[in-house]
């Protein structure tokens, strides 16, 4: 169940952003209160139909909840609280310094990925100058 914790983590954010209890979601979904959990909890496999019925609860595409990948995965705003997840990690107007912060973060890493390739493309350019001259 590794690959859907990112999308399981996502789902029980944005539970207690709206308030829900395990007992609320399973009666909008027509289930016990235990069988949500053991879906939450990825105990019971998660379909393709129940995502989209917890997306269509929370108001969100089903899309948002299940990539994995570092954008912004899901943003919810209400009259007073905005709630962004990214990469899994809840931020909201609470901890808005924190998602400064971890934006800064995440562009120096960026930033040191890219001079990290374009030295190797250097190196690569070398080397095929070098193999040009043997020939």
């Amino acid at each position: 169940m590794k690959g859907i914790e990112p999308t399981l983590k996502k789902i029980k954010i944005l539970r207690n952003v709206k308030d829900h209890n395990q007992k609320t979601m399973g009666e909008k979904l027509n289930l016990s209160e235990s069988a949500y959990n053991k879906i939450e909890n990825g105990e019971t496999d998660l379909t393709m139909q129940k995502l989209a019925q917890i997306a269509n609860i929370f108001g969100v595409d089903k899309e948002n909840l299940s990539n994995n990948n570092k954008t912004i995965n899901v943003v919810f705003t209400s009259a007073n609280e905005t709630i962004v997840i990214i990469n899994n990690h809840q931020i909201n107007n609470n901890n808005e310094n924190n998602f400064i912060d971890y934006l800064k973060s995440e562009f120096n890493k960026q930033r040191q990925e890219l001079e990290t390739k374009n030295e190797i493309i250097q190196t690569l350019k070398q080397e095929i100058n070098n193999l040009k001259k043997i020939s």
